[in-house]
């Protein structure tokens, strides 16, 4: 598939336009392409690469998948606002790393196809809890949404998420605002189809996130807790035993959690794959040898800044 030419960016956004509404991604300057309803030149020779990208999956007559990352707001806030419906009817946006003052805002969103199954808005920090409120009301077929970075978002936007996508299986809510056991035990209430979660960076939630996660979404399998520093190893012991399909856990700088948790995660997660302890609580050779033996599959095992274990190394050496 050829990328999108070039232009500059007053061009690329008349394109923009065009692409989505004529069907399919392809250059202006082909002979199959229809002709625009606009002028639109052709892209200089030496110009640098455009940063927006555009991809369909299927050659129907609207893209499948939409990216437009670090766009301007001229870009991406006037084309989730075209004025043709079926313009924008995309299952999959991104919009990640729109920076300020050039942003879209979840306003803009709101008038997205309810086809709408994967949004990513990680470092949009104009979208706010009633933006993304829009958007979870109008699209509750909803699946996936990166939120990552976005420091308006609070507890808010996971009680309206957990309301209207219960479908939701992915969401991304990393060193955003302030989020809570309030808003996370919301959304494991909501969200039973929930399988990954990213926490990272947020010191207010505790076991009780993890114990509502633990009745709420058993088929949980990727959970990122790094610098949650106030869980411990009694919260990560009951999300081991209701969700024995966890494949990741991001525990690093929880110095409350170490070996007791290590232990219970060989005993009930099988299908681990990888384990972030880097700076957490103590983890002794014991809890490694069990970690070991149970857990077969584990391919990535961070345990930085623990003191070297003698049976760590004689039992991994020992593996086939």
């Amino acid at each position: 598939m050829s990328p999108t030419p070039a232009w500059p960016r007053s061009w690329r956004t008349a394109a923009l336009f065009h692409l989505c509404c004529s069907g399919g991604v392809t250059s202006p300057t082909s002979a199959s392409s229809p002709s625009p309803p606009f002028p639109l030149p052709s892209p200089p020779l030496t110009s640098p690469a455009a940063p927006c990208s555009l991809t369909a999956a299927s050659p129907r007559s609207c893209a499948a998948v939409l990216a437009l990352p670090r766009c301007s707001s001229r870009v991406a806030e006037r084309f989730v606002r075209a004025p043709t419906p079926p313009s924008l009817s995309a299952e999959a946006l991104a919009l990640h790393h729109s920076r300020a003052p050039h942003q879209v805002s979840g306003w803009a969103l709101a008038t997205v196809t309810p086809r709408l199954r994967e949004l990513t808005l990680s470092g949009a920090t104009l979208v706010t809890d009633a933006g993304v409120g829009a958007v979870a009301r109008a699209c509750t077929g909803l699946r996936q949404i990166a939120l990552r970075q976005c420091r308006s978002i609070s507890d808010a936007a996971l009680a309206t998420l957990a309301a209207h996508c219960a479908s939701l299986t992915a969401l991304d809510v990393a060193r955003c605002g302030v989020v809570t056991d309030r808003g996370v035990s919301k959304l494991a209430a909501g969200c039973s189809q929930l399988a990954s979660l990213q926490l990272e960076g947020h010191a207010d939630v505790t076991d009780a996130s993890l114990h509502a996660l633990a009745a709420g979404c058993p088929k949980l399998s990727l959970l990122n807790l790094w610098v949650c520093s106030n869980v411990t190893d009694a919260g990560v012991a009951a999300l081991a035993q209701a969700c024995p399909n966890l494949t990741s856990l991001d525990v690093r700088l929880c110095s409350k959690v170490g070996a007791v948790a290590v232990s219970a995660l060989a005993a009930h997660c099988p299908s681990l794959t990888a384990l972030y302890t880097e700076r957490a609580g103590p983890v002794d050779d014991e809890a490694v040898v069990r970690l070991a033996a149970g857990c077969p599959r584990l391919a990535l095992l961070d345990l930085g800044m623990q003191e070297p274990t003698p049976a760590f190394s004689c039992r991994w050496r020992t593996s086939p």
